[in-house]
């Protein structure tokens, strides 16, 4: 994303995202992402969430999340108290922001992005996605598929549960 100078700094703060421009169409990376309103510091859980990058402009993000397996997986903590494990890895992830999602959230993802609202979004990540497929050897799927039950979400309910 950085080799394609789709990065930009607004207001002291650093963002990277996988396609031109500075609108969000997508995620949008962010080392000023915290988890403030989900897990303090020092509370259980999280020393566990590493959080990414903003996910919608409503105040969702993609985090790091190290389960209790301490295998690093992609999650996503809601705005309106959504979690969601996204993928279970790196490649994986690229290969959801890749499809073009305007935003992640449980109620898009198992449906492929619709025309008239993630059309922009899509189009803006031809390139990426076109350089996930080749660079990878992967597929892009046309629609993600979430995990049914969800681990992430059983996890934030154990966890905040003993705290």
């Amino acid at each position: 994303m950085e080799d394609q100078g789709w990065g930009f700094e607004t207001r002291g703060t650093y963002y990277l995202t996988p396609f031109e421009g500075r609108a969000q169409l997508g995620i949008v990376f962010s080392p000023s992402e915290t988890l403030t309103g989900w897990f303090e510091p020092g509370e259980p859980g999280h020393d566990r969430l590493f959080p990414l990058g903003q996910t919608d402009g409503s105040g969702s993000f993609a985090a790091l999340w190290l389960d209790p397996t301490d295998t690093v997986r992609f999650v996503l903590l809601g705005s309106e108290g959504e979690r969601l494990l996204l993928a279970d890895d790196a490649v994986d992830f690229l290969r959801l922001i890749a499809i073009g999602y305007l935003e992640l959230a449980d109620y898009v993802l198992p449906e492929a992005p619709d025309e008239d609202e993630d059309g922009e979004s899509v189009a803006a990540l031809a390139q990426f996605r076109a350089w996930v497929e080749s660079e990878l050897g992967v597929d892009v799927p046309e629609h993600w598929t979430v995990q049914e039950p969800d681990p992430f979400s059983a996890w934030v309910d154990e966890v905040t549960r003993s705290s």
